[in-house]
Parts: structure tokens; sequence; C-alpha cells
């Protein structure tokens, strides 16, 4: 697509989606692929207790819209696929999946469903909802700019979620979804690395992907990753796993920060003493204890402080963003000191915010 849009980060677009489902204004959301944009409508949908209805672009043919055409009592009808007659017998969101990647005939057809909310003889219920969704021409296959026509019938807005959105899906959402505690341990290890390691998140695909069909980083693919990555106890199907998802080199970067924790105290050991407890001077092998940090903080949140205190300042600063999140628990044999060494690193990361 080469038309100017708003951008938002997953929490405004929500809120955008939510708005538009309220006032009746049919939203497009844009955005590369794997940002969350189809879990987004979902989500919106499910607050306010409406069945979602997907339809995807890429699969419809023109009468799947317009409806087949059968004889009924004698009389000629259109009959529509089952969403759209689901959107018409009771109030729903019909979603409109990878709109950019429907052919002409099919975007011809949606017109009249997305502006007059009719499809065929089928007449939408007056409390169902259109969204619509697409990722940008140049990223999905067989995908095209949208026609004038469509643009003038939808409200558009790019979805660009943040890198702490993204890390506090990781970090709190996921590991409330059914996971094994592998797979919590892989995904807050994740959000924590990327504290610091905010590379291993891209958003839009690299030019390489685009060309040449390789894996990225995206947010979708990571979940994909580390999902496959717990369920393996081979060293082996674990790369392989997480490179097939992310790309190697996201995936050996992310791995090799994990790799350096044999370097590292246990989490048993910073819980124990956080004042002696080793910390390495090596920059790369401190990035590596900000996800064991954030398995001490759920354990002993005034011990991960004090360790964290004993960090380099900017990885200590990196920490302190992360830790603040993570309620207080476990004895109280560490406070006083915790509590002064939280103050500090707040205070740092203060003064760290006001001279940018």
């Amino acid at each position: 697509m080469t038309l100017h849009w708003p951008i938002a980060s997953y929490t405004v677009a929500s809120q955008v989606v939510d708005a538009g489902i309220a006032a009746n204004v049919p939203v497009l959301l844009v955005g590369p692929p794997g940002v969350g944009k189809s879990a987004l409508v979902e989500e919106v949908a499910a607050r306010r207790k409406m069945p979602c209805h997907v339809l995807l672009g890429s699969t419809l043919d023109p009468t799947d819209v317009g409806g087949l055409p059968v004889v009924l009592n004698g009389k000629l009808n259109r009959i529509p696929l089952s969403a759209i007659r689901a959107c018409a017998e009771e109030p729903g969101v019909l979603f409109l999946d990878e709109l950019s990647a429907c052919t002409p005939a099919v975007e011809s057809a949606l017109l009249r469903l997305v502006y007059e909310r009719i499809a065929g003889d089928v007449r939408l219920h007056p409390e169902s909802r259109i969204v619509c969704a697409a990722n940008p021409s140049d990223q999905a296959p067989g995908a095209h700019d949208l026609a004038a026509a469509m643009v003038g019938r939808v409200t558009t807005v790019g979805v660009s979620p943040t890198v702490d959105e993204i890390r506090h899906y990781f970090r709190e959402i996921l590991p409330t979804r059914g996971s094994s505690a592998a797979l919590t341990d892989l995904a807050r290890d994740f959000a924590a690395t990327t504290a610091h390691e905010t590379r291993l998140i891209e958003i839009d695909p690299p030019s390489a992907s685009v060309t040449s069909g390789a894996p990225w980083g995206a947010p979708r693919s990571w979940e994909r990753g580390l999902r496959g990555s717990a369920a393996s106890s081979d060293p082996t199907a674990q790369y392989a796993l997480l490179a097939g998802a992310v790309g190697e080199r996201c995936a050996t970067s992310f791995l090799a920060i994990r790799e350096m924790r044999k370097y590292l105290p246990t989490a048993e050991e910073i819980c124990q003493n956080p004042e002696s407890a080793s910390v390495p001077s090596e920059p790369d092998k401190q990035i590596a204890a900000l996800g064991l940090l954030d398995s001490v903080a759920r354990k002993e949140s005034w011990a991960a402080w004090i360790y964290a205190k004993r960090m380099r300042r900017e990885i200590g600063i990196v920490a302190a963003r992360f830790l603040i999140a993570i309620p207080e628990c476990g004895p109280t044999t560490w406070r006083k000191a915790g509590k002064k060494c939280q103050i500090e690193l707040l205070g740092s990361a203060g003064a760290a915010l006001g001279a940018i």
C-alpha cells in the first residue's frame, strides 16, 4: 500500500477498534505480518461479548460475498457465506482479514458489504459491526493497494506494537494461557532479555525476508518458536524450532545470552545473599542476568533489586524497568536494603530519561 495513515500502538489500536465498534465505523488495521492484528480484533470482540466471525480475503470468491444463487420456494436467492449469515442473524463482529490480498473482483463485492452492510440478499443485523485488517501490499503474497472506493469506506489505522507491549505479553499474558513451566520460563526470560536487546524484536520484516521468504523475529514468530522450543528436550531440535520461526540471527543471539547463564550465580544463590552473589564484570553476561533476575524477583523481589543495583548502571536501569512491574513477594529479610536500591535505581532511571 502506498497510502498514509496514523500509526498506533497495540493499546491505542485496541481503543480505536473498540470505539469503531461503538460508533458503527468500519476500521481497517494495517500492519506487518505477525504483530497481532487478528488477536487484537478477537480480544476487543471478546471484551464486548460479541462473537467474532472471520473471512479471509485471500481465500474468498466474489460469490462468497455476493451470494451463491439458489432457488428457494420458486424464487432466486443469493446466499453468502455462513460468517456473513451469522452476523445477519444476531449481533457479531464480522472480521474481514487479509483485505489487501483480495482479488479486485472480491474487493468490489465487499464494497457493498462494508458500506451498505448487505451481502447478496442478506442484510447484517443492526448491531453487527465490521472490522478489517491488511498487510502492506509489499509484505503479502498477491497483495495490492486497496482501491479508492474501499479506502473511502473505512477508517485506516496502522498498527505497530511497542517493545514494552510485546514484553508485557510475553512476561504476563502468555504464561497465563495454559503454558507449560518450560514455556513460562522461556517467555519471561525473553521478555527480560529484550528489555536490553530490543533488536531481537523485528516489527517490520527485513528486506531480505520479504524478497527471499526467510523468517524474522516478529512477535507471533517468537511465540511460535518459544512454544516449539519449550516442548523439546533436545538442544539441536530446540535451536531448529526457534531458528525456523525467527531466523538464525535472532535465535542464535537469544540462545547465546541464555548460554551465558553458566557463568552466573543461580536464582537460589541470589535469593540467599544478593549482596555477595557474584556479578560478572562483562556487559554481555550481565545482560544474560536480566532473565535470571526476573525469576529471582518472583521469589524474593527485594533480593532482585539489590543484585540489580550491583550491575552496571545502564543495565541496572534496564532491570529496574521490569522489576518495578513485579509485585513485592517473598520474605522481608532484604526489604530495607532492597528498598534503598530500588529508590536509587529508579532515581537513576529518571535522571537518564531527563537527559534524553
